[in-house]
């Protein structure tokens, strides 16, 4: 009985398969003897399959080539984002380090002229901090982190290296409120350096006026320098207040008014002195 025709067909296909299989063998096995000797020239039968296999090849190595640009591109790529990366934080970190360093060197000035401050006075000065400040009167007054334990007291005079601060004007046993010169009621005596005449600084709430009530009308002038006065045993005199920077006229226009521009930046205080009445060598109770 004969096979089915399909099994038929297969059993013929793979016959032929495996013939094709053993003449590729049997060919490349003859390739293998022709070529095995020491020999100076190739063989017709290599020539033939080199020429066979050279556009395979070609295009192997091109591949391989472009495998290999790729690879190192994306190699190269990586570093230099990692290189970009630590280039980077060296740059912040370096930016850093020089607003530091700015900021160090501005504290070290600002700690200097407050220490020649100290030594150009001959009266004892309280360091002290300001603390808190009421936003809604920002330029009227301060708190600062002395107070009666420290030897701080009503009515002392406070200043920095720029000049005249403010007044105390309450005190609890560690901190004090400090009335500033432009508060709407605050009120010290001065004097102009150039002529000597005195007058009546007064805040405004919004700047600093300086009043000559009994001066005539060359008792002020623009650009004068104006200090503390000596009437009050609590404040020495001499202290810097500010300068004039424009004069007006009251009462009729008898009375010069001069609109003074303050030493202090009221905006960026930090360190303040206290000065105490006393001789540098007095210690108050700490």
């Amino acid at each position: 009985m004969l096979p089915p025709p399909h099994l038929r067909r297969t059993t013929r296909s793979t016959l032929t398969w495996v013939l094709v299989v053993l003449t590729g063998l049997m060919l490349t096995f003859t390739l293998i003897a022709v070529t095995s000797g020491d020999r100076r020239a190739a063989s017709l039968p290599e020539n033939l399959l080199a020429t066979l296999l050279y556009p395979f090849q070609n295009a192997a190595g091109w591949a391989t080539d472009r495998i290999r640009d790729v690879t190192g591109g994306i190699r190269e790529l990586m570093y230099l984002r990692e290189e970009n990366a630590r280039l980077r934080e060296q740059v912040e970190r370096l930016v850093h380090l020089e607003r530091l360093n700015a900021q160090l060197i501005q504290e070290n000035q600002r700690l200097r002229e407050e220490l020649d401050l100290r030594e150009r006075l001959s009266h004892r000065l309280i360091a002290a901090q300001v603390i808190a400040r009421d936003p809604s009167l920002w330029f009227q007054a301060v708190v600062i982190n002395r107070g009666a334990r420290h030897g701080i007291r009503e009515g002392l005079v406070v200043i920095n290296h720029q000049g005249v601060v403010g007044l105390v004007e309450r005190v609890t046993p560690f901190t004090s409120t400090v009335r500033l010169m432009t508060a709407g009621n605050f009120e010290i005596t001065a004097r102009n350096s150039r002529n000597g005449e005195f007058g009546v600084v007064k805040g405004q709430g919004d700047g600093v006026v300086v009043r000559f009530p009994y001066g005539g009308r060359d008792a002020v002038r623009q650009g004068d320098i104006i200090v503390t006065g000596w009437f009050q045993p609590e404040i020495p005199g001499g202290l810097y207040i500010g300068a004039v920077a424009e004069v007006e006229r009251g009462d009729h226009d008898l009375i010069p008014i001069g609109i003074l521009r303050p030493g202090v930046d009221f905006q960026h205080l930090d360190l303040v002195q206290v000065v105490v009445p006393e001789p540098p060598g007095e210690e108050a109770a700490q």
